[in-house]
């Protein structure tokens, strides 16, 4: 008997993610990543142009064709959407064209979702803080067990330090300087004084792909793998030397993420230094994978 599908669109910063998986119970899961970069197709009024539209549109419709045999079509947005001052007007048009309704998720709503997403690798008993790396956001989770104990959402992403601070590559000592004086002015929070650090995003997957890869590890799956403050030093140290086309040729190098994995991995580094942690550990489960299980579990109410 053939099972039911459900789709998922998230419209993020930098990337469209599509899932795919049986609607009760997340197996066959398949993911795509198309590049989308809507955080640059904001006018200064913060309105996505036209084209950002039609990308979301044809994005839409792509996904429908490709996966007529879905039974439902779930569509949510991230910082880039919640930032947009056509944000009304897009949502209309997607209804008006498709039917559906896209949610744009509050900052609190996506950081519950990444915490969803990644919570089967917090040990038990243990405090941890589980981060997500976007293009124009970044959402800390602090919890203790399965409990949560306060959420954060800061409006900085790699996308936006990229624009902002690096320019291009390979990044001038001046960019470098004030890219880490900006990730330390933005990223403050109080820290636990004891946890244990897990975090995703396309970001931490490429760089997590990049590490397996540089050792000579199978990086097919990068779940629950170790990303060491040393390996973060290593990277940073390779990025900022090359240009864009030569970070693209690097083993593991999501060629989409190549100008902004530099200001991602410092992130990450920072975010080390804060905690005192030696490491973290990655999830190539986020976000979407915290919306798909709520839908599940509100299916199993009904």
């Amino acid at each position: 008997m053939k099972k039911d599908k459900r789709v998922l669109i998230e419209f993020g910063s930098n990337m469209a993610k599509i899932m795919s998986a049986d609607s009760k119970d997340m197996k066959n899961e398949n993911l795509q990543r198309l590049p989308l970069r809507l955080a640059t197709l904001m006018d200064d009024s913060g309105k996505i142009s036209e084209k950002g539209i039609l990308a979301i549109l044809n994005l839409i419709g792509d996904t429908k064709i490709r996966n007529a045999d879905a039974q439902e079509f779930i569509l949510v947005g991230t910082e880039a959407l919640r930032r947009a001052s056509n944000q009304q007007e897009i949502r209309a048009r997607v209804k008006q064209d498709y039917g559906l309704d896209l949610r744009v998720l509050s900052p609190q709503e996506e950081a519950e979702a990444a915490y969803r997403g990644m919570k089967h690798l917090i040990r038990k008993g243990k405090r941890a803080v589980c981060f997500d790396i976007g293009g124009s956001s970044i959402e800390l989770v602090k919890v203790y067990g399965n409990r949560i104990e306060s959420m954060l959402s800061f409006p900085m992403g790699a996308v936006d330090l990229y624009h902002d601070q690096v320019h291009g590559m390979p990044i001038s000592n001046c960019a470098y300087t004030g890219l880490r004086l900006q990730i330390e002015k933005t990223l403050r929070w109080k820290v636990p004084s004891e946890c244990n650090l897990i975090g995703s995003g396309g970001s931490v997957h490429t760089c997590a792909k990049v590490a397996m890869m540089n050792a000579g590890i199978d990086s097919s799956d990068i779940e629950g793998y170790r990303i060491t403050k040393g390996e973060l030093l290593r990277q940073s140290q390779v990025y900022r030397a090359l240009d864009i086309d030569g970070i693209i040729k690097i083993p593991g190098m999501d060629p989409s993420r190549a100008d902004i994995i530099l200001p991602a991995v410092m992130i990450m580094r920072h975010l080390l230094d804060q905690t005192g942690q030696p490491y973290f550990v990655a999830s190539r489960r986020g976000v979407r994978h915290g919306v798909f299980l709520k839908e599940i579990e509100k299916g199993s109410r009904t």
